[in-house]
């Protein structure tokens, strides 16, 4: 039996319909700031299995100038005195510590605000909350919301 027109028509359209789908599926990319990306879906598949470790920060100077920092990054085990040295560098704002051996260290000095001056030292709260342990103990989480203030009221 020999094949006829309209036999080659329907091989020709399906060889055709077959070559467009696997190339849709091969060619299938994302672009990512001009640049192409991997695959389909894997982009965000795989920013779904790495959380972003961000907090907050405000820093309560006491004479009404306040400073806020929004989703600083972090990485797991960094404690919140090596992120305040890192940020406050960077910002240029001066910042002093004292080391007390086993006790860890106190922050002594945010801005222009030194500790002792007018009965004020800086405190630290973190979700509303002090904590039982000095800034360089402290671990971050995600999502941490860390208040400095320079206050004579303790646990205010």
């Amino acid at each position: 039996m020999k094949p006829t027109i309209s036999h080659r028509i329907i091989v020709v359209l399906i060889a055709l319909a077959l070559g467009g789908l696997l190339g849709y599926s091969a060619g299938e990319y994302e672009y990512r700031n001009g640049q192409p990306a991997t695959p389909s879906g894997a982009v965000e598949k795989a920013a779904t299995t790495v959380p972003a470790r961000t907090f907050s920060l405000m820093v309560d100077y006491g004479n009404g100038k306040l400073s806020t920092f929004q989703d600083i990054p972090f990485t797991e085990g960094q404690t919140l005195l090596d992120i305040l040295k890192t940020k406050f560098t960077s910002e240029r704002i001066p910042f002093a510590t004292k080391d007390y051996g086993s006790l860890g260290s106190l922050v002594t000095k945010i801005g222009s605000q030194e500790n002792g001056v007018g009965g004020r030292y800086w405190q630290y709260w973190v979700n509303n909350r002090h904590p039982d342990a000095g800034a360089g103990l402290y671990k971050l989480k995600a999502g941490d919301v860390v208040e400095w203030k320079f206050t004579s009221d303790q646990g205010q």
